[in-house]
């Protein structure tokens, strides 16, 4: 789930945490709920800003 969410940029996901604190995505196959904390989503935005300032290298 987590590689689903980096497509969205780190707009979206700052906006994720400010709003809902947090995601939840339901999978309509298994019915299985993915959860993701406003910790988990931070963690994302760091690794995604640290891959676009390596990449720009």
């Amino acid at each position: 789930m987590l590689n689903a969410l980096k497509m969205l940029g780190t707009t979206e996901l700052h906006e994720m945490i400010a709003e809902d604190h947090g995601a939840e995505a339901i999978c309509h196959f298994c019915n299985e709920i993915y959860r993701v904390s406003e910790q988990e989503l931070s963690e994302l935005i760091e690794r995604l800003q640290t891959e676009t300032s390596s990449a720009s290298r």
